[in-house]
């Protein structure tokens, strides 16, 4: 994400949101919620963790990857969203690591 960003990717949900909104990325304060080096692996648990954080910058197109059946049983897992005035402007939902 750092990178798509520092690139200005348009594919980058991320970046596309900062551009829009003009808010800045705290990526020395972000959490890495996980970590895989495999690839495909990796893929897959970013759009579990978008699917069960539905209220985040990340387009609803990222868990296409995912099975239908795999969504249904998340619906229990989903993590509500924050208040509007809560929530701090400069920390990214999810922040796995890319490939190089």
């Amino acid at each position: 994400h750092k990178n798509a960003v520092r690139k200005g990717e348009n594919t980058s949900s991320l970046f596309q949101h900062l551009k829009a909104t003009g808010h800045e990325i705290n990526f020395e304060g972000t959490k890495l919620i996980s970590n895989t080096e495999h690839f495909n692996k990796r893929i897959i648990r970013e759009a579990i963790e978008i699917e069960k954080h539905p209220h985040n910058m990340n387009k609803r197109d990222d868990t296409s990857r995912l099975p239908d059946i795999w969504k249904l049983a998340l619906i229990n897992k989903r993590v509500p969203a924050m208040e509007t005035n809560t929530r701090p402007k400069t920390t990214a939902t999810t922040n796995l690591p890319h490939q190089t």
